[in-house]
């Protein structure tokens, strides 16, 4: 147990030290963090700390958990500099909080070349609790009905949404590519905050009870993922197609059916090749309709296998769009190309931390 005035950790000693657990884990899926302070979970007030990953089979993972009285820049920046410290000085690529500027300062402050992100999950629960309350409001249905909704907005909740305006390229899908996140901001991944602190204690919980609570998380956790590791040596998706079979070969199940997605949309989508001059680098035009309406620019270098999309998913999420795929169907591209293949998301992703230990 690390103690402080203000902020309490707690370690979990488990049939393997969790430190060590935590360690291994982090090294092979540090490159996001989920850090949330939302949660007043016990008696006592303290508040609950989780710093939450998302593992290979893309499950929540825990790499450690700390109750903290306030949150005071400092405090964050105590908590946040101790976490790195055990966690071998690691830097995420991004880094998803709730909206705190005391959180965020403390972020910028110990990891400066991580990318701050807010959560989306968390973003729409505040809309709904600052916008919701105007619904009931007959002043605002008055105005609403007018077609005069600015007036309520300057008058009742314009500094929130500016704030929020302004922490845009924090949350913003489109403004949120260039770096890896494992796709946390897209839509289908909006609630993984609330799945990650799952533990259902409440405002009565004791210390105690809560360490056995958060125990036993940590527990079905691993245990998830014993189970889905099982899975992959024995569940083997059906194809014939060789792509497919490739990325059965290498990814997780749970990956290989997002691959399978994007592949799948790739059947359907146009491609148009853009007239140049230069030899050696194709350029299109990808897009789900026949009229182009909605297209994205793929450059394909033909002599090493390059891509580059304009969707910026492989960035963002470490998967080909189906952009790229329908590319390289044109082109009989028969297998993933190893360069996009992030380890993080394949059967192996802990490969390197099992070489260490081997070596040691």
């Amino acid at each position: 147990m690390y103690a402080a005035d203000n902020v309490i950790i707690e370690d979990n000693i488990n049939e393997e030290r969790d430190e060590d657990a935590a360690i291994k884990d982090f090294k092979a899926y540090g490159d996001v963090l989920i850090f949330d302070t939302t949660y007043r979970t016990n008696k006592y007030g303290l508040i609950c700390a989780p710093f939450v990953g998302i593992n290979n089979h893309w499950r929540t993972t825990m790499f450690g958990c700390a109750f903290i009285t306030d949150e005071k820049a400092d405090t964050f920046v105590w908590l946040l500099s101790i976490f790195k410290k055990s966690l071998c000085g690691i830097e995420p690529k991004s880094i998803f909080t709730n909206q705190d500027l005391a959180m965020s300062m403390g972020e910028s402050s110990v990891y400066p070349n991580s990318r701050h992100r807010l959560c989306l999950w968390h973003l729409q629960k505040n809309f709904v609790s600052h916008f919701g309350t105007l619904k009931t409001n007959p002043e605002f249905k008055n105005i609403l009905l007018a077609q005069d909704v600015s007036k309520t907005w300057i008058r009742k909740k314009k500094e929130w949404f500016d704030r929020l305006y302004g922490l845009r390229d924090k949350w913003c899908t489109t403004l949120s590519k260039d770096i890896f996140s494992a796709g946390i901001l897209s839509s289908q991944r909006v609630e993984v905050t609330n799945r990650a602190i799952s533990f259902k204690p409440n405002r009565t919980t004791k210390l105690l009870e809560f360490f056995h609570i958060f125990e036993a998380t940590v527990k079905r956790w691993r245990s998830t993922e014993k189970s889905d590791n099982f899975r992959y040596t024995t569940e083997k998706p059906r194809t014939t197609t060789k792509i497919l079979k490739h990325a059965a070969e290498v990814y997780t199940l749970n990956l290989y059916k997002d691959f399978k997605l994007e592949f799948d949309t790739s059947l359907g989508a146009y491609a148009r090749e853009k007239t140049t001059s230069m030899q050696y680098v194709k350029f299109f035009d990808v897009s789900l309709d026949e009229d182009n309406k909605h297209t994205y620019q793929v450059i394909y270098y033909t002599l090493n296998h390059e891509f580059m999309c304009s969707c910026m998913c492989f960035t963002e999420t470490g998967l080909l769009s189906f952009h790229i795929l329908k590319i390289m169907q044109m082109y009989s591209i028969h297998a993933i190309p190893e360069r996009y293949i992030l380890k993080r998301w394949t059967k192996l992703a802990k490969s390197m931390i099992w070489d260490e230990n081997e070596s040691v």
